[in-house]
């Protein structure tokens, strides 16, 4: 993506990205090196998550490359780069958060569909996935304007695909 000064307008990233018209971005993620032992974590709306690793996105084609297999129903809504070894937390709409350890998560191909990483009840759906640095706090927003922040020591590392523990009530 070429350099544009501060009042420029820029151009619509559908100009640089071949893209299906059903198609949105869901994250950008900068990468300077293609290290080895680095992973890129992707995860749903409906709770899927997957773990695959950064060099399998190193030569990209003009049309693109499939990222992450996703059901009609479902859509991507995080992408974040880890090291394998820390810890995903998963959140929902409903106030909900599940903490479990990215080994839990094995490495997959691109076109692989995921794993289970928060099984949801009714109408629930995921709005959030981060990875975890030790020593640092959750700041929770609701859309109506409450908040809070947690140490992530406060919620339990559990398997993953589980239901959760209560993050916020909503």
């Amino acid at each position: 993506i070429p350099d544009v000064e501060a009042a420029g307008k820029g151009k619509a990233i559908a100009n640089r990205v071949s893209m299906e018209p059903n198609e949105k971005i869901a994250a950008l993620l900068t990468v300077r090196e293609w290290e080895e032992g680095r992973f890129v974590v992707m995860g749903t709306r409906k709770g899927v998550i997957k773990k695959t690793e950064l060099a399998a996105f190193s030569n990209p084609r003009a049309g693109g490359i499939i990222a992450m297999g996703v059901e009609d129903d479902d859509s991507v809504i995080a992408v974040t780069t880890s090291d394998g070894s820390g810890q995903i937390l998963i959140a929902s709409r409903n106030g909900v958060a599940i903490r479990f350890d990215e080994t839990d998560v094995r490495p997959m191909g691109r076109t692989a569909y995921g794993v289970r990483g928060l099984t949801l009840r009714d109408d629930d759906e995921v709005v959030a996935m981060e990875v975890l640095r030790p020593g640092t706090a959750v700041l929770t927003l609701t859309e109506n304007g409450f908040g809070k922040r947690t140490a992530i020591d406060d919620y339990r590392v559990t398997a993953r695909g589980g239901v959760g523990i209560i993050n916020i009530q909503t």
